[in-house]
């Protein structure tokens, strides 16, 4: 029994002893959280009470959350992230509370304006400053906006924030990351405030919004000023080129410690109260200096080494009825491997064809890494009585390839448990690709028939194949040849009314890469749905379908990749 006492007051005291490493006491302790999305259910705030005892543990002055409090406005919800809160701190004081207000923060009826549903928010959350507010805060500015606001208003309350304080740090709590800084935000950031935030490098811009995790590297970005993401509390995603996002479970906070000269953030574990990697927290050291920054990405990219895999390393490959079982050893790093990037080629007339790439999720964020990785390559990219090879590279955080591995195997009759209910050799002929998500005007081809996309076009496909009752499966088999630019694309099987989509978000490589083939398999949220596909996010560019092939599946799918 004293074991089990001394134990519990080490788990709760271990946070504390380690920030005591720390020379000096630090002016102030803010804690970050970001993408809570609580719901109806009590227990959808039980990772927001577990992060909020870890903080009382670490005594901090101030949370933040940056956005994406509840998933669509529930007044319930809200009401479930407060009742957590309280349970933690009770009667006690708890600290002051910054939130951003995001875009799951609006309700689905559309009759509400924004602006009501964020004095909603206010109420229910009892948030003390508006959407857009610059608070001063133990001697230091704090700026806090919405998801939408405008540029003149994000500008406005920064040289604000600047002109108080030109001799130390701006905080910005934010929900949208600044255009390619921190993971993901290529895609999902936003140029402009990064345009902004060039100008004032004391700024350290915190936000949530694209699901990376803590544990990522990537989350710290430093150039003209300092960009750093939470990731996101229950739920992190992984970009995969030509898969579907992968997804893992994620508990993780953020704690940062002010002083003087710098600033001090560590990553923690929300359940275990484990600080993640104690030994090499992030520092900022003050003033920012942009020439001198630690966390710029080509900087860390030339000190970085790449995974590599053990002499001899092969790969097995089992065929069996539904697809190709893939095994191999995984490659070793101090770090762990970020992803590997599997591509498949097939042998035609005597020559070796690439035509897919398919990543697959590495270890780099799992404490006890398996040795033997297994994925599945489904029937959707075999096709009968060929000779296939399989590269695979591992690729480090920052990059860096080490060197890949080979393996062989050939296929004899594919099948599939399932009824082929539409198929075109001649989908630009059969199927209207079309403008936008409502627009009955049809995409631009160019002189060498390839379509002019811009932004998001659909190609439209027949109501009757998609008859069958919620839960219906379907394989939908896509050869395109797209020519992008330096931002993947989305594809996704979407119904229009209610827009819900049949498929996890499925990226594109970039680039210029010939015929490629994609594999979607998704299933039917209702009876009444019909799908199309849709192309979205990314580069403009152009593209040409070669071939679609729709299945009703009879049998479940099987799940691509155990790790």
């Amino acid at each position: 029994m004293l074991k089990k006492i001394f134990f519990a007051a080490m788990a709760f005291l271990l946070p504390v002893i380690l920030f005591a490493k720390e020379s000096g006491t630090p002016l102030m302790r803010v804690a970050f959280i970001t993408d809570t999305h609580v719901y109806i259910k009590p227990q959808s705030a039980n990772l927001v009470k577990e992060a909020y005892k870890l903080f009382k543990s670490l005594k901090v002055d101030a949370v933040v959350n940056c956005g994406d409090i509840a998933d669509r406005h529930h007044p319930t919800a809200y009401k479930n992230y407060r009742d957590a809160v309280s349970a933690v701190y009770g009667n006690e004081k708890a600290p002051v509370e910054f939130f951003a207000y995001a875009n799951h923060d609006i309700g689905r009826d559309r009759t509400i304006s924004q602006e009501k549903y964020f004095e909603m928010l206010k109420r229910d959350l009892k948030i003390f400053h508006d959407p857009e507010s610059l608070t001063k805060f133990k001697g230091y500015n704090f700026v806090t906006v919405r998801q939408s606001v405008s540029q003149e208003t994000f500008e406005k309350l920064i040289v604000q924030a600047v002109k108080d304080t030109p001799d130390k740090p701006v905080f910005l709590i934010d929900h949208i990351p600044a255009g390619s800084t921190v993971y993901d935000s290529a895609t999902w950031g936003s140029w402009w405030r990064r345009k902004i935030l060039e100008k004032y490098p004391q700024v350290v811009q915190f936000s949530g919004h694209v699901h990376g995790t803590l544990a990522n590297e990537l989350n710290i970005w430093q150039g003209k000023f300092t960009a750093i993401n939470i990731g996101g509390l229950a739920y992190w995603h992984a970009v995969l080129m030509g898969n579907v996002v992968a997804s893992r479970n994620s508990d993780m906070a953020l704690v940062m410690d002010v002083y003087k000269d710098k600033l001090v953030m560590r990553r923690f574990f929300c359940k275990t109260k484990n600080e993640y990697q104690p030994e090499t927290p992030w520092v900022v050291y003050l003033p920012y200096e942009p020439s001198k920054a630690i966390y710029s990405p080509e900087k860390r990219n030339a000190e970085s080494l790449p995974p590599e895999f053990a002499r001899n390393s092969k790969v097995s490959v089992s065929v069996e009825h539904d697809g190709a079982v893939v095994k191999f050893t995984r490659a070793q790093h101090k770090d762990g491997v970020f992803f590997y990037k599997q591509e498949l080629f097939r042998k035609d007339n005597g020559q070796w064809v690439r035509f897919s790439r398919k990543d697959i999720m590495g270890d780099f964020d799992i404490d006890n890494r398996p040795e033997v990785v297994e994925f599945f390559i489904n029937n959707g990219y075999l096709d009968s009585n060929k000779e296939y090879k399989i590269k695979l590279t591992p690729v480090h955080i920052f990059g860096k390839e080490g060197k890949a591995i080979y393996g062989e195997f050939a296929t004899k009759e594919v099948k599939n448990d399932s009824v082929v209910v539409f198929e075109t050799s001649d989908p630009m002929k059969d199927c209207p690709f079309l403008e936008g998500l409502k627009s009955d005007k049809t995409i631009a081809k160019d002189k060498d028939g390839y379509y002019d996309f811009k932004r998001e076009g659909r190609l439209i496909f027949p109501d009757e194949i998609w008859e069958g009752p919620t839960y219906t499966q379907f394989r939908v088999t896509v050869k395109m040849h797209g020519k992008q630019g330096k931002l993947r694309w989305t594809l996704t099987m979407r119904n229009p009314k209610p827009q819900s989509n049949g498929n996890n978000r499925f990226y594109t490589e970039p680039g210029d890469n010939g015929v490629q083939r994609y594999v979607i398999d998704m299933y039917k949220s209702s009876p009444k749905y019909k799908y199309y596909l849709l192309i979205r996010e990314g580069s403009p560019g152009k593209v040409r379908f070669e071939h679609i092939k729709i299945e009703r599946m009879n049998k479940l799918f099987r799940r691509n990749q155990r790790l």
